[in-house]
């Protein structure tokens, strides 16, 4: 704490030293001339001082911009929650002694707070009123801002009644952090972050971010760090998403936003350390999900390469104390693997009585079944980072197509069983590429700044219908068709807003989902030809709708996973392509969780789908070595 902790501090010190006096001279006195001294060991004796005092300066100063500052060492882990399910975002009270966090099913969670040191957590926020995420304790420790299906509340930090913010965006997700003082929030809205006084007053724009989300306000006031990036990591619809992001640094008082990590890895959640100040933050740049700790110069910019302080945590959010002295984090992990029902010819049935197609300690997150049904096509992260496999239906071993450094997601066989396609990243833009089903080198579809994902094929093999800007204000279903050559062209607009676009068995409709006001979609049928989309199912909340669906082999009807309008249970649901009122084919149990980004596939006469087991506790653990 004695030493000088930046270049600036360390020169006004040395500043001194360019004078013999240790002074300057005044600005009121002229130097007067004097006559040289002749050559001889004085002169010589004066340089070598001068030339001893310009390396000295010139070594300090190198030192000073080049020691890195002192590495946070983690000391001993505590396990703060127990319970079996989802206990998520912790935030540790500005004196450590207390923690909020949330728990229960996605879109239920409860807002809960407990002592660190012992005794049983406090729910503060009731039942049955949606979900509750990301709270943040005020700097006094006095109040909580948290989001919700509401928007970003404000309340007491033991409990009382919230207050309404911020209202929820079209978006349907925000969060928010404190200023030091106290008085304002950060929060991130769609491409931009804006500024907000706690207690009225007017609302400023302060950058513009991609997908910006999880801000965090720097203790010394200066700076607001965002991630830019995989808001479904976050979110509900798609917690737990799996694609890359990164962490941007700025101004807080207004300036553009400079990046701090890379764009090819999943860097998420920064939370800053007060002495010296250096930020925090989750990566998977080596594997899995790790905390690491990034020191800044006075620009805002990487001052040196970021320390990973943890290995094998999989932490998913990381919360710091206002000393730095306290750290908690969620350990996130989940499994999900490919089960089987029959279509039951009069529904609906219980969904218990689906068999496992896949099984193992993975992860996968989207599959297909070939069009002879000989193959399941999946990705999985059973290599450590998600990547295409295919197995034979029937069960048997498992063999790997792709191998890259990058994630490879949602394959799709073709109809004739030679290629798929599937999504990847190039330089942090996912893209689209056609491989050998037998594996070997693939070939790039998309290429461009827009990111493009979930390829689905055309019957007759020329077309893929891809999902362009998923999440943002340009969001389409678009299609891309090859020429005779083989030749993949520029992919043209199917539907703006659209979603997941597949194809009916006849080649000439496509089903996707189509956004509409107020956060809403509806699911909808679109003429390949052109033409007005037909819904088929009105504008439901989009909390309600998922986004799986699948046509029945005659092209009669769609099958679609969604919930309840009036209670908790989610189910198969079938409606008429030719519209009608949908009815229950199957029902999951009232807890859904295990649904979450749940996959969808009709193939022959039976159902296929994914299903999860999410696990997430809450740790602590104590910092030292940075004093």
């Amino acid at each position: 704490a004695d030493r000088w902790q930046s270049a600036d501090e360390l020169l006004s010190h040395l500043e001194t030293l360019a004078t013999p006096s240790g002074g300057t001279t005044p600005t009121s006195t002229q130097p007067i001339k004097v006559a040289a001294p002749a050559p001889g060991r004085g002169a010589w004796g004066r340089w070598l001082v001068v030339a001893a005092v310009l390396l000295a300066i010139a070594g300090a100063v190198a030192l000073a911009l080049t020691r890195k500052p002192p590495e946070a060492r983690l000391g001993r882990r505590l396990q703060l929650t127990l319970s079996p399910g989802l206990e998520l975002d912790p935030a540790l009270s500005p004196d450590g002694k207390l923690v909020a966090f949330v728990a229960g099913p996605l879109f239920a969670t409860r807002l809960y707070v407990r002592q660190v040191d012992g005794g049983t957590p406090v729910a503060i926020t009731p039942e049955n009123r949606g979900f509750a995420r990301m709270p943040r304790w005020s700097p006094d420790g006095g109040r909580l801002v948290f989001g919700s299906g509401r928007g970003l509340e404000l309340m007491p930090a033991l409990g009382g009644v919230p207050r309404l913010l911020v209202p929820l965006p079209p978006e349907g997700w925000l969060d928010a952090a404190w200023s030091p003082d106290g008085r304002s929030i950060v929060y991130p809205s769609g491409d931009s972050v804006f500024v907000r006084a706690v207690d009225g007053g007017t609302t400023r724009g302060l950058a513009r971010l991609a997908e910006a989300h999880s801000c965090t306000w720097s203790p010394d006031g200066r700076w607001i760090a965002c991630v830019s990036g995989n808001r479904q990591f976050v979110g509900n619809e798609d917690f737990g998403n799996i694609a890359a992001s990164s962490v941007w640094v700025i101004p807080a008082a207004g300036g553009s936003p400079v990046r701090v990590t890379d764009e090819q890895s999943h860097n998420t959640s920064p939370a800053w350390l007060p002495r010296p100040i250096s930020l925090l933050y989750v990566s998977n740049r080596f594997g899995g999900r790790d905390i690491y700790q990034l020191a800044l110069s006075r620009s805002g910019r990487p001052a040196h390469d970021p320390v990973r302080l943890t290995t094998g945590v999989n932490a998913a959010t990381v919360s710091v104390s206002a000393d730095g002295l306290r750290l908690a984090y969620a350990a996130f992990t989940r499994t999900s693997n490919v089960w089987s029902l029959p279509i039951p010819a009069s529904g609906p049935v219980n969904a218990s009585r689906a068999e496992p197609v896949t099984a193992g300690s993975q992860e996968v997150e989207a599959f297909e079944i070939s069009a002879d049904g000989r193959w399941l096509v999946f990705d999985s992260d059973r290599s450590g980072t998600q990547q295409v496999y295919r197995m034979p239906l029937a069960g048997g071993d498992v063999e790997q197509l792709t191998n890259g450094a990058e994630p490879a997601l949602a394959p799709a066989p073709s109809p004739n069983g030679r290629e798929i396609a599937y999504h990847s990243f190039r330089n942090g833009i996912r893209q689209v590429f056609v491989m050998p089903a037998e594996g070997g080198t693939p070939v790039q579809v998309t290429t461009g700044t827009a990111h493009y994902r979930v390829a689905q094929w055309s019957p007759d093999g020329r077309s893929l219908t891809i999902v362009k800007d998923l999440r943002t204000p340009t969001q389409e279903t678009d299609i891309v068709s090859r020429d005779p050559k083989g030749n993949w062209g520029a992919p043209r607009t199917l539907l703006k807003g659209g979603s997941v676009g597949i194809w009916a068995p006849d080649g000439r409709r496509v089903q996707t989902q189509m956004r509409a006001d107020g956060g809403r979609v509806a699911l909808v049928i679109v003429p390949i030809g052109g033409g007005a989309p037909k819904v088929v199912v009105p504008p439901e909340d989009s909390r309600a709708l998922w986004s799986s669906w699948g046509w029945s082999p005659d092209g009669r009807f769609i099958y679609y996973l969604a919930k309840e309008q009036t209670g908790p249970k989610t189910g198969i649901w079938r409606v008429s392509a030719a519209g009608g009122a949908p009815r229950p084919m199957a029902w999951f149990d009232e807890s859904s969780h295990g649904l979450n980004r749940a996959w969808f596939k009709v193939h022959g006469n039976r159902f296929y789908f994914t299903l999860g087991d999410p696990e997430s506790d809450i740790w602590m653990t104590e910092v030292t070595g940075l004093r």
